[in-house]
């Protein structure tokens, strides 16, 4: 799949809506040319579990996860795609492997609609509550990204170096995970308000797996203040959505 990320004119020139060129060139036929975001949607969206493999970022910055050409060779990809040579991208694709939940053992999650979507990933914070086992309420601004299906919370490093299953939420994850996600936009004028209201689960995910590495990726990309922050080497929150409110002030 051809990436609207990467950051080269003629390559772009090639793979726009409609191609470039003569009406039997393989792009003519282009009705959207997707992000890694917008394409993993498509498929989380649809109840699919994503691994993106191969892929630019939203600073058209390309990121490789290792994947087993034994399970299907993908010509147009970093290793075999002859116009990448030399460490130089000649021509990249969207690359990613899509499972549906009982395939990898965890529990299917709600899916976003589209809107939902796209009012998750305009909004910069949230506020996640956690309750004791004796339901006493905690409640805290997060920074989130969510991968279309489930949402990640990092654990960023704490001035007085606790470690994580001391902190306030993760305790109560532990002995209750049943959690909420409030994300709203605030505006002077009330018509505009809105928020969405997701309850689910959450779990700690931790560092070597590969939805831990995934997590730490998305929340680098959408928050560059992550960059510099040792968070890879924390777990994170994952939360499994089961219900979603949704209301908007126009309604």
């Amino acid at each position: 799949m051809p990436d609207a990320n990467f950051p080269d004119p003629e390559y772009q020139r090639t793979v726009q809506i409609g191609g470039r060129g003569p009406r039997d060139h393989p792009a003519a036929d282009h009705q959207v040319v997707y992000d890694h975001q917008r394409f993993a949607d498509v498929f989380t969206s649809a109840g699919f579990e994503v691994d993106l493999l191969e892929y630019c970022d939203a600073y058209g910055r390309f990121h490789y996860n290792q994947w087993d050409p034994e399970s299907g060779v993908i010509y147009r990809s970093l290793r075999f795609d002859h116009r990448n040579q030399h460490g130089k991208l000649g021509s990249v694709s969207l690359i990613l492997d899509a499972r549906k939940p009982a395939a990898s053992g965890r529990p299917a999650t709600l899916a976003f609609t589209p809107q939902q979507l796209a009012f998750l990933h305009a909004q910069r914070a949230g506020r996640l509550a956690t309750a004791t086992r004796d339901g006493a309420p905690h409640v805290i601004p997060v920074c989130y990204a969510c991968d279309g299906a489930s949402l990640y919370i990092a654990l960023d490093t704490k001035p007085k170096r606790v470690p994580p299953e001391r902190l306030r939420r993760i305790r109560n994850i532990l002995e209750n995970p049943r959690v909420a996600l409030v994300i709203d936009h605030y505006s002077d004028d009330w018509s505009q308000l809105a928020y969405l209201l997701i309850r689910g689960t959450a779990a700690l995910i931790r560092p070597g797996e590969s939805e831990h590495r995934r997590a730490i990726a998305l929340l680098r990309e959408r928050y560059p203040q992550y960059q510099t922050m040792p968070i890879e080497q924390q777990p994170a929150i994952a939360i499994r959505p089961a219900a979603v409110v949704e209301w908007r002030g126009a309604d």
